[in-house]
C-alpha cells in the first residue's frame, strides 16, 4: 500500500509541475513567445533582379546575363593548405601570384579568400567530386556579349558585382 501511495505522489508531483510549466509558458510568457512567432514568420528581406538581356531592334541577343559559380575558400576549414592550393592550381590553372595570394590568406585566417570569381561548370565538378575541405561555391551572374564588344561604347560593361558601370 505505501508504494502504491509513493507512486501515486510521485505522479502528483511530476503533473503538477508540469501542470506548473504549461502555465508559465502559455499563459505568463504569452507575449513574448507571440512575439517570437511574428519575428519568425515575417520578415522582409530585398531579392534582386537578375539583369535583363538587350536585343536588337531584329532580335539578336547583344548582351545576356548568365548563371556562373564563385569559388572561394573558409581558412577555418582548411586542414593542408599547401596540397589544397596545389590542387586548386592544377583545375583552375591560377598564376603562381594567385596562389601566393591565396596562401597569405589562408596562412592569415582569413574566413573568405577569392579563388576565382567565374568557374567553368566542369572545374566545379572537378573540385566538387574531390571534396577539398575549406573550399565553398557561390552563385553569380556572368555578363557575356555574344557579338563580342560589338556597340560596346553603348551597350556598356559591368563591375566585378555584375553593377552596371556605364551604357545601357
Amino acid at each position: 500500500m505505501k508504494r502504491v501511495l509513493g507512486v501515486a505522489v510521485l505522479l502528483l508531483v511530476a503533473y503538477s509541475a508540469l501542470t506548473l510549466r504549461l502555465f508559465q509558458l502559455q499563459v505568463l510568457s504569452y507575449k513574448r513567445y507571440c512575439a517570437l512567432c511574428r519575428a519568425q514568420r515575417r520578415g522582409r528581406e530585398l531579392l534582386p533582379a537578375r539583369r535583363g538581356d538587350i536585343v536588337s531592334s531584329d532580335g539578336i541577343v547583344l548582351a545576356r546575363s548568365i548563371p556562373s559559380y564563385g569559388l572561394f575558400v573558409d581558412s577555418a576549414f582548411v586542414e593542408d593548405a599547401a596540397s589544397l592550393v596545389a590542387v586548386l592550381k592544377s583545375v583552375c590553372n591560377l598564376s603562381e601570384r594567385e596562389v601566393s595570394r591565396i596562401l597569405r590568406g589562408i596562412k592569415g585566417k582569413r574566413r573568405f579568400i577569392w579563388v576565382r570569381r567565374h568557374i567553368t561548370s566542369k572545374q566545379r565538378r572537378i573540385i566538387r567530386a574531390l571534396k577539398l575541405h575549406g573550399t565553398f561555391f557561390t552563385s553569380v551572374w556572368r555578363r557575356v556579349h555574344p557579338l563580342g564588344s560589338f556597340a560596346a561604347n553603348i551597350l556598356g560593361f559591368c563591375g566585378v558585382d555584375g553593377q552596371g558601370l556605364a551604357g545601357v
